[in-house]
């Protein structure tokens, strides 16, 4: 859903919205020897409030990824390692109100990194689609809805493993059928589940003693 809004039509500047975007951006988060190429402040999709910094570096990819796994590993909020649209490493930072993203391409001389964030609605608000995620055992963290689908992300505090059981048990006996389990090992785990032609992909992460899951609904083509 990240690289859905990166590519979609951003619109209008958003009130406010400017320190929650100076906040990410700020130089403070780069490499000393970043050279910004593209930066989007205070944007805004489908009510969603969005920024995005585009910035190049000597650091090669893996040295970018632990810079902001040292970097984000202090603030609140749980860090997800997870592959972007098109397969490559993307590293997530998921707090209450926030998504923040980080996405390295190596290039000759170091890297090409995307840096971007997403924060909700006003919590009051509630999402349009009416599927619940509210699974015992778990606490939604976030929940962004736009017309592509829905991205929830939840915390448990279960071992993956039990984890993984109870989410299929619970999309199971709501209708969802499982396609395909990939158990958390060195990567997220996978679970992906379909209900008359609509996708359910969830990314599982094991963080002992807690998991995390990153759950988004897409709907049947047709059905937008």
């Amino acid at each position: 859903m990240f690289a859905v809004l990166l590519m979609a039509g951003l619109t209008g500047q958003t009130a406010g919205a400017s320190g929650q975007c100076d906040g990410l951006l700020n130089r403070a988060d780069l490499p000393a020897d970043a050279k910004v190429v593209t930066r989007q402040d205070n944007m805004q999709f489908n009510g969603l409030d969005f920024c995005m910094l585009v910035y190049q570096t000597q650091l090669s990819p893996s040295e970018v990824y632990a810079h902001y796994e040292q970097l984000w590993d202090q603030r609140p909020g749980d860090l997800h390692p997870d592959a972007g649209e098109d397969g490559d490493k993307r590293l997530m930072l998921i707090s209450d109100h926030n998504s923040r993203s980080v996405q390295a391409t190596a290039h000759a001389e170091g890297s090409t990194v995307k840096l971007g964030l997403i924060w909700s609605p006003d919590a009051n608000s509630s999402p349009s689609d009416t599927e619940q995620a509210r699974i015992q055992g778990f606490d939604v963290k976030t929940d962004i809805q736009d017309e592509d689908g829905r991205l929830v992300n939840l915390k448990a505090n279960m071992p993956v493993t039990e984890a993984a059981r109870a989410l299929i048990g619970h999309f199971t006996a709501t209708g969802w059928a499982l396609e395909r389990h990939t158990p958390a090992t060195e990567q997220p785990g996978r679970i992906e589940m379909r209900r008359h032609g609509a996708l359910l992909d969830i990314r599982l992460v094991s963080n002992p003693p807690t998991t995390t899951a990153a759950i988004t609904f897409l709907e049947a083509p047709g059905r937008r």
